[in-house]
């Protein structure tokens, strides 16, 4: 059992491509409408791997916490044709 594990992984690895998405998409999302002295998210998302993410000068905001970063992968099989898929979030708390 142990033979075949490795086996598999070495295949997985072998023929699994590099994490390359069509498209690179980054996105920010906070709520609509916040009121003056409320606490509130912003949240960023990368599809794709990010370093040294740099969000902007939130010079007029007191930043509670942040960036609190968190990523998330994942592989699927369909059909014998493999995908990969990267999201890193990174979340200000203002």
């Amino acid at each position: 059992m142990k033979v075949f594990f490795k086996i598999f992984i070495l295949i997985l690895i072998f023929f699994s491509k590099p994490v390359l998405a069509d498209e690179v998409k980054f996105s920010a999302s906070t709520r609509k409408v916040v009121e003056v002295g409320e606490q509130f998210q912003l949240t960023y998302t990368l599809n794709a791997q990010g370093t040294n993410f740099r969000g902007p000068a939130l010079n007029d905001f007191l930043v509670l916490s942040g960036p609190n970063t968190s990523s998330s992968s994942s592989i699927q099989v369909i059909n014998r044709k493999m995908t990969q898929s990267v999201t890193n979030t990174f979340t200000y708390y203002l």
